[in-house]
Order: structure tokens, then sequence, then C-alpha cells
């Protein structure tokens, strides 16, 4: 696939999701850009992990825990940037509580 058809099919994922889950998407945005878990800083914009945490609705409902969201959020950053800028399995824990407590909390209607 061309890199502009995946940019194009991304987008379309990114707004698919974006639709279906649109509280939770915003919410999850606020999470990630508050972990900032590339360290991107402070004055990052509001929708700056949006194509990620994009890539993450799609693979949480695969998700059984929060070790299996750590290691779907790590992916997810690994496969977007580099293993070198998206850092250790372990740097994740925390946004994989965060990410698994909002979708519980989702999925419950709650």
């Amino acid at each position: 696939m061309s890199a502009r058809r995946k940019d194009t099919a991304a987008k379309q994922l990114e707004a698919q999701l974006r639709r279906e889950y649109r509280t939770l998407f915003r919410t999850l945005t606020k999470a990630f850009r508050a972990a900032d878990p590339i360290m991107l800083g402070p004055d990052i914009p509001a929708d700056e992990y949006e194509p990620e945490v994009s890539r993450v609705l799609a693979g949480l409902s695969g998700c059984r825990d929060v070790a299996s969201v750590q290691q779907l959020v790590h992916a997810v950053f690994v496969e977007m940037f580099t293993a070198g800028i998206a850092g250790p399995l372990s740097d994740y824990r925390q946004l994989a509580q965060v990410t698994w407590a909002l979708w519980k909390e989702h999925r419950s209607g709650t």
C-alpha cells in the first residue's frame, strides 16, 4: 500500500473512531496528552496524540487487562515512531492503567 493510501486509511479510521467513541476519544486524547509518553513538552496541540489514540481504540477490544493495554499502547508508539523514541514498555504502565479504566467505564455505560 502506498504512503498516500496508508495516510488516507489512517485518517478515515480516526474519523470513524472519533464518531463511534466520541466522549472516550476526547477523554483518551486528553489522557495521552497529559501523559506525553514521547515527551513533546507542555505546549503540544490538543490534537497531537489523536492518531495514536485512534490506533489504541482500534485494538482495545482485544485487551483483557492493564498489561495487554500497556503492550498495545507501547506497540502503537513503536510502530508510529521508533523503539528509541517510544522508550521502554515500563514507561507506559500509568497510561495503560488510565486507558483501561476509561475503557472499562465506557464498556459498562457509566
